[in-house]
């Protein structure tokens, strides 16, 4: 009987000795990140952005709406694409560009509407590339603007 007493308290001893540990002690997790590439952005995405162009008489303002598909290899493509501009509503209209992304999930996105090119720099937000937010420039004007884009359909 004294064996069996000797033995339940030693293992409750040990028991509570681990269990002391573990409460003190945490435990460390190492989260690997794998960097985003151009097949971080696979497939479709609905498209918002509006902006400013001084340049332009009566109202400066615009926005813009759609779906645009990236292909994961680096180009995209964009239909269904509604413009708002000095109130007047345009579209729908297709578009198509390039766009780059790098480890940093930071991306570039070109591309060319009604004959002037546009750049898009921005940042990778949601997980696995399901959001985008960026800003908008033009080499040969002062159109700025800001993009959202968020997935709607993974590429399978």
């Amino acid at each position: 009987m004294k064996r069996t007493i000797l033995r339940f308290a030693s293992a409750l001893g040990v028991f509570l000795a681990v269990l002391g540990v573990l409460a003190v002690h945490q435990v460390r997790t190492v989260k690997a990140h794998h960097g985003c590439s151009e097949r971080t952005l696979m497939g479709d995405y609905g498209w918002t952005e509006f902006g400013l162009e001084p340049e332009t008489t009566g109202t400066p303002f615009w926005s813009q709406t759609g779906l645009v598909h990236f292909d994961g290899n680096g180009n995209f493509t964009g239909r269904d694409l509604y413009d708002v501009e000095s109130g007047a509503l345009d579209g729908p209209s297709t578009e198509a560009g390039t766009y780059t992304v790098d480890s940093a999930c930071t991306i570039t996105i070109s591309y060319t509407w009604e004959s002037e090119v546009y750049t898009d720099h921005g940042v990778i937000v949601g997980a696995n590339g399901s959001e985008v937010i960026a800003e908008e420039s033009s080499e040969l004007s002062d159109t700025t603007g800001h993009v959202d884009m968020k997935q709607i359909a993974a590429w399978e």
